[in-house]
């Protein structure tokens, strides 16, 4: 895989490998730096960072054990997932023929029409026997690849056939796509195939469920799952499916096409910006003011300091992980208001775009555990005159969140915050009133005072 944008990008390779072809070995290498990618359960998941231009170069070793597989070919393909990717990139299938499955072709005797004989093919009104591909889907309760008594049926999912020869959809006489509902028993059933190689895909809420393991070595047959979910281009359209392998039909019928399902865990980012300080200089001298996760705060300049006066805000952003699902924060953009300027010394870890908005990728690779909160601290400048005070809003957002599973936020209405600031200008009258109410109360007290005295003395 090559990185043919213009940034640094970290993409991560996913192959899973199907139990038949069991992994001897994955490596990776960029240029001449070859690197032992770790294998666990037949999956190749690795992380790669490439610059711009730079080429990774994934080889998997494998032995294939026929007793494994039930099908004639054993087919596999890879993706790869990356943080300025707009969508998952699959490669091509790799197709492997089992070698116990390649016949020489021996010469066809023509066949001599038999009114007795009622599987012959050319007799009128005699059906000859189809092929058939049945299963059924489940909710995979516990995780772990097996289906168990204790689980229930997933009914109501559409189940359909793909051609893997013309990769369109198998239909009927019509023209309609052929379409199975599973049974409250999760079952299904293909009938009357014609030979070929097909593909079994099933429709789902992606945002709710995902595809269980594939083929976990600890089940049987009958009781693991044959599907992993991916993306299917067919008749010119690109949706994501649960799929299994190329099932080659030819005189039979396959039995126990699985596909296991588990509900997705929630996965909620929520995002909350406050004011953590404000630094007020001019010729006057420097105002620190401190703030405890304000989202409101106010300050005063006189009103003789303020064409001299620079207010540096300091924002503090906090991600705060409200789900299940432990996840990334990939980017968090920041919608610099005009009136204030981006320093970049003061901010390291971000970076001002053509469109204005200051962004940080500092959080992508800290993982955000359930219930965790993390931080990142943003400072902007804002240069007074006496056109610009009153009310700074500025706005934060998440702009890019990820998790292992690929499951979208749940709840995108909290992942934008606010802040406000309001500057306001120090006329002196405050301190004029003040001024005024002490020189009444100790002109008060003297008054009484004397009163007190000049009676004292009379009573003398």
């Amino acid at each position: 895989m090559k990185n043919v944008g213009t940034d640094t990008d970290e993409f991560v390779f996913t192959d899973n490998v199907p139990n038949a072809a069991v992994v001897q070995k994955a490596t990776h290498k960029i240029g001449e730096q070859e690197t032992e990618i770790t294998v666990n359960d037949n999956k190749v998941i690795q992380t790669i960072v490439l610059q711009p231009g730079e080429t990774a170069i994934v080889t998997i070793t494998t032995k294939i054990d026929e007793e494994k597989t039930g099908r004639e070919e054993i087919v596999n393909y890879a993706s790869i997932v990356g943080n300025l990717l707009e969508k998952e990139v699959t490669t091509t299938e790799v197709k492997h023929i089992l070698a116990s499955n390649i016949k020489k072709e021996e010469p066809v005797e023509e066949p001599v029409d038999d009114p007795t004989n009622p599987d012959d093919p050319s007799i009128p009104g005699i059906v000859t026997t189809k092929n058939s591909i049945s299963g059924m889907a489940w909710i995979d309760t516990n995780k772990n690849g097996v289906r168990e008594s204790s689980e229930m049926p997933f009914a109501g999912i559409t189940a359909m056939l793909v051609n893997t020869k013309t990769n369109k959809f198998v239909t009927d006489e019509n023209g309609q796509k052929i379409a199975l509902t599973t049974d409250s028993n999760g079952m299904y059933k293909f009938e009357n195939i014609e030979e070929g190689s097909y593909m079994v895909v099933f429709t789902f809420d992606n945002l709710k469920y995902r595809s269980t393991e594939y083929q976990v070595a600890s089940a049987s047959e009958t009781t693991n799952s044959d599907i992993i979910t991916g993306t299917i281009s067919t008749d010119g359209n690109s949706k994501i499916y649960a799929m299994t392998d190329k099932l080659v039909l030819k005189d039979k019928s396959i039995q126990n096409i699985d596909a296991g399902f588990i509900e997705n865990e929630v996965f909620d980012l929520k995002i909350n910006k406050y004011i953590s300080k404000v630094t007020i200089q001019n010729t006057a001298g420097t105002v620190v003011k401190q703030y405890n996760k304000q989202q409101l705060a106010k300050v005063e300049i006189d009103a003789k300091l303020l064409a001299s006066s620079t207010v540096l805000v300091e924002y503090t952003l906090e991600i705060t992980n409200e789900g299940e699902l432990a996840g990334y924060v990939n980017e968090i953009v920041d919608y610099m208001p005009k009136d204030m300027s981006f320093n970049s010394e003061i901010n390291k870890n971000w970076y001002k775009s053509t469109d204005g908005n200051v962004h940080t990728t500092a959080l992508s690779k800290e993982i955000i555990q359930p219930g965790e909160t993390k931080q990142v601290v943003l400072t902007l400048t804002k240069a007074m005159t006496e056109n610009n005070t009153g009310i700074t809003t500025n706005k934060a957002e998440i702009a890019r969140a990820s998790n292992e599973l690929s499951i979208p936020d749940k709840d995108t209405a909290d992942n934008t915050s606010s802040a406000e600031l309001i500057v306001s200008i120090r006329t002196g009258v405050e301190v004029s009133i003040g001024i005024i109410i002490a020189i009444i109360v100790l002109t008060t007290t003297g008054i009484i005072v004397y009163t007190k005295k000049r009676k004292g003395a009379n009573h003398e």
